[in-house]
C-alpha cells in the first residue's frame, strides 16, 4: 500500500533538476550514506525506471550506466562532490535525461514498506501497488466503497519489475536484459553472468510439468514455444505461470474485482 506520494518535477536545467532531486530525497527520508548504499541504488533505479545501458543488449549509447547514475545522484544529494567522484559532464547529462524521460508527468511514491516507485500523477495515499497476472508492469489500484478496485495506472515499483513478487529474486549471477534479434525485435532474456550466455527461460521456474515440452523455433533464444505432448496444443504462455501452478508454488494470489 502507498504510504505517501511526493510531487517531483524533473527540470530541463541540470541545476534545477538537482535541487528537485535533493528536495525529493529529503522529503522521502532517503539517507545517502554512500553512493553504494541501498537507498541511493534504489533511488537511481526508481528515478530512471531502471533503464540503464547494461540492461539492454546491445547497449544503447544514450543511456547512463547504473554505477555512474548512483555516483551522480550521490553527488547531488551531498552537493559539491561531483569532481571528487569523477562523474563526467557527459555522464551527468545522460543521467539527467534518463530521469526526465522516466519521471515527466509522473509522481514519486513510497509504500508502507519504504519501497520507492514512480506512478501516475493521480496516485495517492492508500492506493495499492499490485502485480497482476498478464500485465508486464505493476498496476496501481484504488479501493472503492463497494469493495471493488479502480485502475489508477501503470507503475514502476523498485524490486518488483522482474517477476520478484511471483517467483522471488533472480539468482545472484543472473540478470534480466532487454535483448534484440536480427529483426530488431526486443524481449526480456536472462544473462548468466558466470558463463556469459543468454537464455529465454527464467532460471527461477524449475522443470516443466510432465506433459509439457519446449518446441524449437527460429527465435527460441528470445522466446519459448511450449508444446503439450498429450493434446498437441502449442502456446507462448508458460504453463508454470498459470494461477494454478503459482498457487502450487505457494504464491499468495489475490483476486481483485475491477470496476
Amino acid at each position: 500500500m502507498i504510504r505517501k506520494v511526493l510531487s517531483f518535477d524533473p527540470k530541463d536545467h541540470d541545476k534545477d533538476q538537482a535541487r528537485e532531486i535533493k528536495k525529493l530525497a529529503t522529503r522521502a527520508g532517503i539517507q545517502a550514506e554512500s553512493c553504494q548504499s541501498d537507498e541511493v541504488k534504489a533511488l537511481a533505479r526508481t528515478l530512471t525506471s531502471n533503464d540503464f545501458a547494461e540492461r539492454s543488449a546491445p547497449q544503447p549509447d544514450g543511456l547512463p550506466t547504473a554505477a555512474l547514475t548512483e555516483k551522480h545522484l550521490y553527488s547531488v544529494l551531498k552537493s559539491g562532490l561531483l569532481n571528487e567522484l569523477r562523474v563526467s559532464e557527459a555522464e551527468s547529462d545522460k543521467s539527467h535525461r534518463a530521469i526526465r524521460a522516466a519521471c515527466s508527468s509522473r509522481a514519486f511514491y513510497m509504500t508502507e514498506n519504504r519501497v520507492p516507485g514512480i506512478g501516475p500523477l493521480a496516485a495517492k495515499k492508500g492506493d495499492h501497488v499490485t502485480v497482476l497476472l498478464g500485465c508486464e508492469v505493476p498496476i496501481i489500484l484504488r479501493p472503492t466503497t463497494n469493495g471493488g478496485y479502480k485502475v489508477v495506472g501503470e507503475a514502476y515499483c523498485d524490486g518488483f519489475m522482474d517477476g520478484e513478487a511471483l517467483l522471488g529474486p533472480l539468482p545472484d549471477f543472473f540478470k534480466a536484459v532487454f535483448r534484440s534479434n536480427s529483426k530488431n525485435e526486443w524481449r526480456w532474456s536472462y544473462l548468466n553472468q558466470k558463463t556469459g550466455v543468454f537464455q529465454a527461460e527464467d532460471p527461477r521456474l524449475g522443470p516443466l510439468p510432465a506433459e509439457w515440452s519446449v518446441k524449437s523455433h527460429e527465435d527460441d533464444e528470445l522466446i519459448q514455444l511450449f508444446l503439450n505432448d498429450e493434446t498437441g496444443n502449442e502456446t507462448w504462455h508458460d504453463p508454470r505461470l498459470t494461477s494454478e501452478a503459482l498457487r502450487k508454488r505457494g504464491v499468495p494470489l489475490q483476486v481483485f474485482d475491477l470496476v
